[in-house]
């Protein structure tokens, strides 16, 4: 079925940025994704993912932070679909786990991940809902998986 998706490699991109950080605004997206693209070029290619199903909107209810956020479609079907894509096992599609309050943190963390892989290029940058989806990460901090909400970007 992947297979008769037309999906480019902008939109490969865009959705394994979504599968590796959580929900994105647009100009997150923007700000992370090399080389840049332009508002048209994101906009069109979130259309055309949201479209095809495998991309939805999601909106917060924080008064300061409203606005449209990106996510990975959470269907049984779609994460088919998207683990055919993008190459990735299904059993590694998790729900990142907070509310709309956390978006914000997310675009954050997003951006702030970004510029430490270009400090760091031979380091890890481990984000929070990383050592929730691998118990093999979580073993190697001194976190255990019942400290949950504890878990630190």
């Amino acid at each position: 079925m992947a297979n008769l998706l037309r999906i480019g490699e902008r939109g490969k991109q865009i959705l394994r940025t979504l599968f590796d950080n959580g929900p994105l605004s647009s100009a997150t997206l923007r700000a992370v994704i090399e080389p840049k693209m332009t508002v048209r070029k994101m906009n069109g290619a979130i259309r055309r993912l949201r479209v095809l199903g495998l991309v939805r909107s999601r909106h917060t209810s924080v008064k300061h932070c409203a606005g449209r956020y990106h996510e990975l479609a959470a269907g049984q079907g779609h994460r088919i679909l998207l683990s055919e894509v993008l190459g990735i096992p299904l059993a590694q599609f998790k729900t990142i786990p907070g509310g709309t309050e956390a978006l914000e943190h997310w675009q954050d963390c997003t951006v702030w991940a970004k510029r430490l892989r270009a400090i760091f290029p031979d380091a890890k940058v481990v984000r929070d809902f990383e050592l929730a989806r691998n118990a093999a990460l979580l073993s190697r901090t001194r976190l255990t998986a019942q400290e949950g909400d504890l878990l630190p970007d």
